[in-house]
Formats: structure tokens, C-alpha cells, sequence
């Protein structure tokens, strides 16, 4: 065994489950995403006045975030921005990227005040 300071990636390949309604009135996306033993809701809805989408994301850990969206038609993309109540600092984006009425690319990143990566994501969903 090695051991070094240098910081390290770590991959991890991962199947989940996705199921999506719309609520409230059809004005509401529900989805439940489940990956193994945790489980997470996100709630999204468009917000006319600020001309953005709204995203709630509760976890089954209990953690929850809440993010803003802007639709980008050019390239079919959503890009979300989160929102830190807390004020500690954290930045983080998710690119959800629709290649298809089949496939969806996602990226996640997490940065902490001083822009170190907490966390990176990549993923592919598709439908079976």
C-alpha cells in the first residue's frame, strides 16, 4: 500500500430507478429517483414572475437543497443554480442536457468558497 496527498478521483457506476408525475393541478414534476438503499423526491415548478424554475430535492438521509433553473431552447438544456441558505459558501450547478426524447446527460458540480471541488458528477439516464 501507497498513500500520497494528492487528491484522488473516485468512480463509482451506479444503476437507479426514475418515476415522474405531474401533481397539484398538472402544475407540479414530481419524481422519485431511487439509487440502491437512499431515495430522493424533487418538486420543480416554473415561477412566472422570476421567469425560472424552482427545485426542491428532499433526500432520504434528510438532507434537502433547493435550486433555480433557466431552460435553454438552443441546446435543449436546463441549467440549475443552487441556492445557499445557509451562507457557507457552497456554489453548485447541475446541466441537464436532452439528447433525446430517449436519453438525458447530467452534470453536478459542487464548489466550497474558495472553489475547491466537493463534488462531480456525470451521469447518462435512459429509458428502458
Amino acid at each position: 500500500l501507497s498513500s500520497s496527498s494528492a487528491a484522488s478521483d473516485v468512480y463509482k457506476r451506479q444503476r437507479g430507478t426514475t418515476e415522474s408525475e405531474l401533481i397539484l393541478s398538472n402544475n407540479y414534476l414530481e419524481t422519485m429517483v431511487y439509487n440502491g438503499d437512499s431515495s430522493s423526491k424533487y418538486i420543480i415548478v416554473y415561477d412566472q414572475s422570476s421567469n425560472q424554475f424552482n427545485r426542491w430535492e428532499f433526500s432520504s438521509d434528510g438532507n434537502n437543497t433547493f435550486w433555480t433553473g433557466k431552460w435553454k431552447k438552443s441546446d435543449n438544456s436546463m441549467t440549475w443554480n443552487y441556492i445557499d441558505f445557509s451562507n457557507s459558501g457552497i456554489n453548485g450547478k447541475i446541466v441537464e442536457s436532452f439528447k433525446s426524447d430517449e436519453m438525458i446527460k447530467t452534470s453536478v458540480t459542487m464548489k466550497d468558497k474558495s472553489g475547491n471541488i466537493l463534488l462531480k458528477i456525470n451521469s447518462t439516464k435512459e429509458k428502458n
